[in-house]
């Protein structure tokens, strides 16, 4: 005998509505907990991102890895403020000498980095680093390559600010070297030196007694302050003389200042003597100039152009 159940319809209503809105609460409660779960890690993708990336944080941790990637982002330009490169700096000071190996990659980042700056400050650490009998190979390489960066900036601003000044000022102490008849009564003292006279020499403009002095004045065996006078009253003279259209006879004398110059083996004429290669359109000139800058090293404290005033020299050295 078969058992028949018999079901209340009222029920089955009341139990499948009960059902289903027990499923969608459930439901909801899924989505809300994935929303915040998503929310979450998002959350944590962006501080880690923001970690990976903030400078400050990258170089105070100590993590060679992060110490990395701050120097390689500082490399490119990206937040390298005042506090930032104290911090790189302060790193490479304390560590050059002591670092491991597997640091010395991160230590050559930072060296990169305080190249790129183009900011001079950096020239004395890098300096020692790579002068060090104990820092390590790689990182003495990379001290050098920013320490000539920086160097070669610094020089390229003094080539610029030294070109703006000498077309700026195609001054009196130029013009007078071009009239030269109005000073070839000027008498020098009998008081004064033989440098002294050699520079008044210069100073009036005596071509043929300046050819003189610069075939002659590389001779000399011992360099002192009253030589060095006579060297930067020549380099005075060729940035001043250079830019004019000279005949032959001229250039000459100008070549032999260049010569005289390049074996003068003092780097400071560096600069003056690239800057006439780059500029100068005759072409034995720009040779000269050429040469006898590649021959010299390159030097913090370069001659700059008008440290010589003619003018001074030929009232204080003249006979009234």
């Amino acid at each position: 005998m078969a058992l028949v159940c018999k079901t209340n319809p009222r029920l089955e209503a009341s139990i499948s509505r009960g059902v289903i809105v027990s499923i969608l609460a459930f439901n909801h409660m899924m989505n809300i907990k994935i929303v915040l779960l998503v929310t979450a890690f998002l959350g944590l993708f962006c501080n880690i991102t923001y970690a990976q990336n903030d400078v400050h944080s990258l170089l105070i941790s100590g993590n060679t890895k992060q110490l990395r990637q701050a120097a390689k982002l500082m490399t490119t330009g990206k937040q390298n403020t005042a506090e930032n490169l104290r911090l790189l700096a302060n790193i490479i000071k304390q560590e050059y000498e002591t670092a491991p190996t597997n640091r010395i990659d991160a230590l050559s980042w930072g060296c990169r980095a305080l190249g790129a700056t183009s900011d001079s400050q950096y020239m004395p650490l890098l300096q020692s680093i790579y002068q060090s009998k104990v820092a390590h190979k790689k990182l003495k390489k990379y001290a050098n390559k920013a320490y000539q960066n920086l160097l070669n900036t610094a020089q390229l601003a003094v080539v610029s600010e030294s070109t703006a000044t000498l077309e700026s000022k195609i001054n009196a102490s130029s013009k007078h070297l071009l009239e030269r008849g109005k000073n070839e009564k000027l008498i020098p003292k009998a008081s004064l030196t033989g440098n002294q006279r050699q520079i008044f020499a210069i100073a009036k403009g005596e071509w043929q007694t300046i050819k003189y002095i610069a075939q002659h004045i590389s001779k000399v065996k011992k360099i002192g302050a009253a030589e060095i006078e006579i060297y930067d009253a020549l380099g005075q003279f060729l940035a001043e003389m250079y830019v004019y259209s000279l005949d032959n006879k001229k250039i000459d004398v100008l070549a032999w200042i260049c010569r005289t110059l390049g074996e003068s083996k003092n780097g400071r004429y560096k600069t003056l003597l690239q800057n006439v290669a780059n500029q100068v359109s005759n072409k034995k000139l720009r040779n000269y100039a050429l040469s006898a800058s590649r021959s010299l090293s390159l030097n913090t404290t370069p001659y700059i152009i008008d440290s010589v005033n003619f003018q001074k020299i030929l009232d204080e050295f003249q006979q009234k």
